[in-house]
C-alpha cells in the first residue's frame, strides 16, 4: 500500500516536471489523485489497528509527507505556500477524524465497512448505506447493518456483504451506474464523525454522468464569517470550491455533493471580504456580467431583457437548417422568470441568474426568437424593377395625354376660355368676384378647421400615414423589407418667380402642383417596386384606379351640380367660383403657414385689400391711360 502511494506522488511530480504545459490542465485530476491516494493509505493504517492480516497491523495512526511547502512549486505538501489548503488537506481533515468510518473491497467481492474510533469511551453504532445512482436524485436504496460495539481505540467491522447482492437486492445497479455512501450513527439516529464513499469503479467509466449545474450563494454570518449554500440537480463528485487570491479557508471542499438538497460550508476569511467578492470569485462568468451591467451583485429585469435580446442576433439560417426545436415556441424574458418563480423579482442576484441561464442560453438556438438584423450582402440589383416601375408610371402618365385630343376644340365658341380676358372689350366685374369669392371660401373655411382642429396645412393623395410595426421602415431605416409600403404626405412647396413672362402663372402654379402630387406617385411605385413585383403593381393600381378613379368620380358629382346650376344661372359664375377654387388650391402652399389668430387676421387683411385694389382696377381699367 506504500508503494502504491509512493506511485501516485510520483506520478504527480513526474507529470508536471516533464511537461509544464500541462500543468494548468492537469493540475486538479492530480490534486484529486493525490488526496484519494493518501486518503486509501491513510483509512488502510487506521482500520488496521486492532488486527493483523498476513504479517500487517496494529498500526497506531500515519503520517504523510508533507504538510506545506517552503517554495512555490507543485509538490507532495498538502498546503501551499501561500497557505491556501489543497483538496488533500481538506480530505485530511475527515481521514484523521477520531471517529470514522472506512469501506473497501475484500478481495473485490465483499464490501466491508470498520468503524474506527480514537475516543476514550466505547460506543453503539450502526452504518447506514445508500447505493446512489449517477443518474437519479434520490438513493436507489439503503441499507443499515446491525449495531456493533465499538470500544474506545479500536477498529471494528460493523458490515460486510458480496457487492453483487448487494447491487441486486437494489435494483438495476452495476458497478458503473452505482456508487455507495455511508456514515455512522448512534443509538439515537445521530450521525457521527464524517460521511465516506466507495467508487465500485473509476470515476470516469461512471454511466449515467449528468451535468450537476451547481448554484452557489454567498452570504455573511457572525459566527462563521461567510457561508456558501450550494445546490446540484444532479450528483457531483469531488466538488472544488475555488475564490481565488481571496485569503482564507472553507469547511470542507473536495466533497460529494448530492442532489435535490442544500449544503451549507463556512468561509473564514483571512482579511477582510465581502460577499460581492466572494460571489464574484465563485461565479466569475456571472460576476463578468453583473459588471457588464454595473450592477452591485445583481441584473435589473430589463437588463436581462437586453441580454436575452443580444443572445438571439444571429443569422436566422443558422438555426433553421434541419433544427429539431423549429416549431418551439421562444419565451419571453417573463415567462422565464415565471418558470423559475421569480416573477415578482425586479432585480436578479448571481444565484438566480444561474439558475435560468439554460432557458437564455435556448434563445440562441430557437428559430422563433428575435434574430435582429440580417447581416447578409444585399442581393444584386434586379433590373425588372425598373422596368416594371417605368411601365406603371407610363400608363399612368398616358391617360394624361388625353387632354391633347381637346385642343382642336378650343377655337370653337362652345368651348370655355378658362384663362385670358381684355379688359377694353370684357366686363368681367361680376367674374372676379366671383374667382375671388371661391377663392376665399377655400381660404376661409380651411382656416377655421385648423384652428379648430389644431392641424397642419397639407395637400395630398394620402393622408398622414401611421407607421405599423408590421412594416421594417422607422425613420427613413430600410433595415429590413417586407411587403408593405409607407405612404406619407409632403407639403410646403415654395416656387422662385417665373422669368418666362409668356406662361401664365396661373397655369405655372397648376403644372407644378399636379407634377409634385405625380412626383409623390412615382416615389410610392419606386418605392413599393423595390419590395417586390406585386406590391409595386398593388400600389400602382393603388394609386391609378383608387385614388385617381375615386378623386375623378367626384367630377361626374360636379357634372350634374353643374348641369342643375348653369340651366337655373348664368354659368359664367359657376366658372368664376371654379376658377376661384383651382386658383387657390395651386397658389395656397405659398402662403405662410399657421394656426395662430393674429396670421390669420393679418392674411386677410392682405387678400381683402389686394382684391379691393384688384377690383377697382377691374371696374376702371377702360378709363386708365398710363400715356
Amino acid at each position: 500500500m506504500a508503494d502504491d502511494l509512493g506511485l501516485c506522488c510520483e506520478g504527480q511530480w513526474m507529470v508536471s516536471r516533464r511537461h509544464p504545459e500541462r500543468v494548468s490542465r492537469r493540475t486538479p485530476g492530480l490534486q484529486v489523485m493525490q488526496a484519494q491516494c493518501v486518503k486509501t493509505q491513510t483509512e488502510f493504517y487506521r482500520r488496521s489497528r486492532s488486527e493483523v492480516v498476513e504479517g500487517k497491523g496494529h498500526t497506531m495512526g500515519a503520517l504523510y509527507w508533507q504538510l506545506n511547502d517552503i517554495w512555490q512549486a507543485p509538490s507532495w505538501s498538502s498546503i501551499e505556500f501561500g497557505g491556501k489548503w489543497k483538496m488533500l488537506h481538506y480530505f485530511a481533515k475527515s481521514f484523521f477524524a477520531p471517529l470514522l468510518p472506512v469501506g473497501f473491497e475484500e478481495d473485490g467481492v465483499a464490501m466491508v465497512i470498520y468503524a474506527v474510533s480514537d475516543l476514550s469511551d466505547d460506543l453503539r453504532l450502526t452504518a447506514q448505506i445508500s447505493v446512489l445512482s449517477w443518474s437519479q436524485q434520490d438513493p436507489v436504496c439503503t441499507v443499515r447493518s446491525p449495531t456493533v460495539l465499538v470500544r474506545a481505540n479500536s477498529a471494528v467491522p460493523v458490515f460486510r456483504q458480496p457487492i453483487d447482492a448487494l447491487l441486486k437486492g437494489c435494483g438495476n445497479c452495476t458497478r458503473r451506474s452505482c456508487l455507495l455512501a455511508f456514515h455512522l450513527e448512534d443509538e439515537h439516529g445521530d450521525q457521527r464523525g464524517p460521511a465516506n464513499h466507495h467508487f465500485l469503479c473509476s470515476p470516469r467509466d461512471a454511466e449515467g454522468l449528468v451535468a450537476p449545474n451547481i448554484t452557489a450563494e454567498v452570504r455573511a454570518n457572525a459566527a462563521q464569517g461567510y457561508v456558501v449554500t450550494l445546490r446540484s440537480v444532479a450528483l457531483a463528485p469531488f466538488v472544488w470550491l475555488d475564490v481565488g487570491d481571496v485569503p482564507g479557508r472553507f469547511g470542507a471542499n473536495g466533497f460529494l455533493l448530492g442532489p435535490g438538497r442544500s449544503l451549507e460550508v463556512a468561509f473564514l476569511p483571512w482579511g477582510p471580504t465581502s460577499v460581492a467578492e466572494l460571489s464574484g470569485a465563485l461565479t466569475p462568468y456571472l460576476h463578468n456580467i453583473l459588471r457588464f451591467y454595473g450592477r452591485n451583485a445583481s441584473i435589473t429585469v430589463p437588463d436581462l431583457q437586453d441580454l436575452v435580446l443580444m443572445m438571439s442576433v444571429r443569422p436566422p439560417e443558422d438555426v433553421t437548417d434541419g433544427n429539431p426545436l423549429q416549431n418551439e415556441h421562444c419565451p419571453s424574458v417573463e415567462e422565464i422568470l415565471t418558470h423559475y418563480g421569480l416573477a415578482n423579482e425586479t432585480h436578479l442576484s448571481p444565484e438566480q441568474l444561474d439558475r435560468i441561464c439554460p432557458a437564455v442560453l435556448t434563445q440562441v438556438l430557437l428559430p422563433s426568437c428575435p434574430n435582429g438584423p440580417s447581416t447578409e450582402v444585399p442581393p444584386s440589383a434586379d433590373y425588372t424593377v425598373w422596368g416594371y416601375g417605368f411601365l406603371a408610371v407610363t400608363i399612368i402618365n398616358l391617360a394624361s395625354l388625353f387632354g391633347l385630343f381637346l385642343v382642336p376644340f378650343t377655337k370653337k365658341p362652345y368651348f370655355p376660355k378658362a384663362l385670358g380676358f381684355d379688359p377694353k372689350t370684357d366686363n368681367y366685374v361680376k367674374n372676379a368676384i366671383g374667382i375671388f369669392g371661391g377663392f376665399y371660401l377655400l381660404f376661409f373655411t380651411e382656416k377655421i378647421l385648423k384652428m379648430a382642429l389644431g392641424i397642419d396645412h397639407e395637400h395630398s393623395h394620402f393622408p398622414e400615414a401611421e407607421v405599423s410595426s408590421d412594416c421594417g421602415l422607422s425613420n427613413g431605416d430600410a433595415s429590413e423589407k417586407r411587403d408593405c409600403v409607407i405612404l406619407t404626405s409632403v407639403s410646403t412647396v415654395a416656387l422662385e418667380k417665373s422669368k418666362i413672362s409668356n406662361i401664365k402663372t396661373v397655369a405655372w402654379m397648376i403644372t407644378l402642383s399636379d407634377a409634385l402630387h405625380n412626383f409623390i406617385d412615382g416615389l410610392a411605385i419606386g418605392a413599393s417596386f423595390t419590395v417586390s413585383v406585386l406590391a409595386g403593381f398593388s400600389t400602382s393600381i393603388a394609386i391609378a384606379i383608387f385614388f385617381n378613379l375615386l378623386s375623378a368620380m367626384s367630377c361626374y358629382a360636379g357634372l350634374v351640380l353643374g348641369i342643375l346650376l348653369g340651366s337655373a344661372f348664368a354659368p359664367n359664375a359657376i366658372f368664376a367660383i371654379a376658377g376661384g377654387m383651382f386658383l387657390y388650391i395651386a397658389l395656397a402652399d405659398m402662403e405662410k403657414q399657421s394656426t395662430r389668430m393674429v396670421f390669420f387676421v393679418i392674411q386677410n387683411f392682405g387678400l381683402l385689400t389686394g382684391f379691393a385694389i384688384i377690383l377697382l382696377i377691374t371696374m376702371y381699367a377702360g378709363e386708365i391711360n398710363l400715356g
